[in-house]
């Protein structure tokens, strides 16, 4: 009688850590998912104009804590006169919402930055768009928004496969 019991207990133990938490999406890499991007579609011929931020440079930048996120990649470009940025975070759960709110300051921040400046630049940054796939958050803030977007869904739904795809390019 014990030994089921003991069973049971040791499986009930050992499938709840696996689960996770619902919010989290599993199979998907940060770096992955915005390198995939990045090359398939903002970078193609792999002419670097973006660069990829570091920590410090993303809070100097855009003002944005390195408490409110685990993981972080972020390309944009190192000229003042361009307002493009393709930034990738991973949160934790109780962090999800703070770091939205400072996505959305950021993007409020470049957009008074080109206000009666350069024009394009402007229309850029006003149509920006912050998007969410579980615990990972991402400002969209290009000439192609749909194109990026259409490339993030289509990771967040085959991602493991494409992440083999990158990994072996």
């Amino acid at each position: 009688m014990k030994k089921p019991f003991l069973f049971l207990i040791i499986t009930l133990f050992s499938i709840f850590p696996l689960s996770g938490c619902s919010n989290q999406t599993p199979g998907v890499s940060l770096s992955d998912a915005v390198t995939y991007v990045y090359k398939s579609v903002l970078d193609p011929y792999e002419e670097s104009w973006l660069r990829n931020f570091s920590e410090e440079e993303t809070a100097n930048k855009f003002g944005i804590s390195s408490s409110l996120y685990t993981e972080a990649c972020v390309y944009a470009s190192p000229k003042t006169s361009y307002a493009t940025v393709f930034a990738g975070f991973r949160t934790t759960e109780d962090k999800g919402n703070d770091l939205e709110s400072a996505l959305s300051v950021a993007k409020q921040n470049v957009i008074i930055a080109f206000d009666g400046y350069l024009p394009d630049q402007y229309l850029i940054a006003k149509n920006a768009e912050i998007k969410q796939y579980g615990d990972y958050y991402f400002l969209v803030m290009t000439k192609q928004n749909d194109a990026v977007i259409q490339a993030l869904e289509d990771y967040f739904k085959n991602g493991s496969s494409i992440s083999s795809n990158i990994s072996q390019s």
